[in-house]
């Protein structure tokens, strides 16, 4: 098990180009990957509340259960239980829907991330709400959560996107919030 701490603002499309440079030179080596993550959140059936997530991950399915800690101040910070599973969707889907799970939302995802060492910085759009910056640090303690808040505002001030405000929701409560 391990934490992630992560923050994300909201960016224009005007941006993307600039920001994509300025990450690319920030982050050491400047390597840059393309993404595309295609997520499905499953809740009890006749619930809303999202229990797991299952994402399409190069032919595999990567299962992830987050213990969201309740914060204000934009900021995430999960508690995650993640393993993978190989085989069809069909079968996954059908596995959980015979538990009493149903799926209450989708999310696509595409853009480009970097890596350095525990931290990920991605830029992505997130269909149809639009793009975002996520700066993402993964800690193994508890105890290192001031660090990684730390080095989230580091890499918000460095980036030149501090006085940004953070977005508080998660995706997938803002996918629900426009499909209603």
């Amino acid at each position: 098990m391990h934490f992630e701490v992560e923050c994300k603002v909201r960016i224009e499309k005007n941006e993307v180009k600039s920001l994509h440079d300025s990450i690319s030179l920030y982050v050491a080596g400047g390597e840059c990957q393309d993404i595309e993550k295609k997520d499905t959140y499953y809740s009890q059936v006749g619930n809303d509340i999202t229990l797991f997530r299952v994402r399409s991950v190069e032919g595999s399915y990567l299962i992830t259960r987050k213990m969201k800690e309740a914060r204000n101040d934009g900021v995430e910070v999960n508690q995650e239980i993640e393993f993978t599973a190989n085989g069809q969707f069909d079968s996954i889907h059908s596995f959980f829907t015979s538990l009493g799970y149903s799926i209450i939302i989708k999310k696509e995802k595409r853009g480009w991330a970097w890596h350095e060492d525990n931290l990920t910085i991605e830029l992505v759009e997130v269909a149809p709400l639009g793009w975002f910056l996520e700066i993402e640090v993964l800690i193994e303690q508890e105890n290192l959560k001031r660090q990684a808040l730390d080095r989230l505002e580091k890499v918000r001030e460095d980036l030149h996107i501090y006085s940004r405000e953070l977005v508080p929701m998660y995706y997938n409560d803002m996918l629900k919030e426009i499909r209603k």
